[in-house]
């Protein structure tokens, strides 16, 4: 980007941040920063990121990943949990406190609306739940598709998972709650920098596989009514590549695709260029 503007583009940019870690990141270094235009480079499933404090609760094994989470008050203001591992010790006492459910963390709403109702074990195979069932589907898959996804040198499954995320991140987009807060984070992070800023929306691979009317209306709301320059690459990737099937030619990794190659880098370095020259 930097050599098709002709300028220096600093990158401050973290790896499986959401917009809430992004901003707390941008307030750090803030001074050094002073009047420059920011660019917030996030996946869709940004609105599922900001929502917890334990990745693990989204993305099963991740057990070590705790982070600070922004949450809306009685009075609708924002007010941010911080992250509960301050020394190694914390892990334990988590942990524990987890197990024997006394942790603050089962009100997490990724415990609520995706860890518990996945959970495989007899209560939920018992009611039924359809979340229930379809982890058990996922596993199946994984056994059934070994051979292939060891060829693709993804032999944990992660593109089975990813597809998962990918629906459960579309669903967000409809709940209020977690939208509201992606919204409200949005709309906090623009009045700080005084609307010195633009969002970028780059999808995964599975997100450009499925359905995203929903997405697409929450960003569209916003950059609308509130006019924050907000832009999703989506239809832009599509229209590049011309055909679905060649989307895995964005990507660094066949079948699971969650970073671009050199390739998506350059169309996606291309777009952001034309929209903010």
């Amino acid at each position: 980007m930097g050599k098709s503007l002709n300028r220096y583009v600093p990158n401050y940019g973290v790896g499986n941040y959401g917009i809430d870690q992004a901003y707390l990141r941008y307030k750090k270094y803030k001074k050094c920063l002073h009047n420059k235009h920011i660019l917030y480079i996030v996946v869709p499933e940004s609105i599922v990121r900001i929502n917890t404090r334990w990745r693990h609760l989204h993305e099963t094994g991740n057990i070590f990943g705790f982070k600070p989470k922004f949450r809306i008050d009685n009075d609708k203001n924002l007010i941010i949990d911080k992250n509960p591992i301050q020394e190694f010790s914390d892990y334990k006492k988590n942990f524990n406190s987890f197990i024997q459910r006394k942790s603050e963390l089962i009100k997490d709403p990724m415990y609520r609306l995706r860890f518990r109702e996945e959970a495989v074990n007899f209560s939920n195979l018992i009611r039924l739940r359809s979340s229930t069932y379809s982890k058990v589907l996922e596993y199946l898959e994984w056994l059934i598709k070994r051979n292939f996804l060891e060829n693709i040198a993804d032999p944990h499954g992660l593109t089975i998972r990813m597809q998962s995320n990918a629906k459960f991140t579309n669903r967000c987009y409809s709940i209020p709650e977690t939208k509201n807060l992606f919204k409200k984070l949005i709309l906090e992070i623009n009045s700080f920098q005084k609307g010195n800023i633009s969002i970028f929306i780059l999808p995964q691979l599975s997100d450009l596989k499925i359905k995203n009317i929903k997405r697409q209306e929450f960003f569209e709301t916003i950059r609308d009514k509130y006019n924050i320059r907000i832009f999703d690459a989506t239809k832009f990737l599509i229209k590049e590549i011309g055909s679905m099937k060649d989307a895995d030619a964005l990507y660094v990794e066949k079948g699971y695709g969650g970073h671009f190659n050199k390739k998506g880098n350059f169309l996606i370095a291309k777009w952001i260029s034309s929209l903010i020259s």
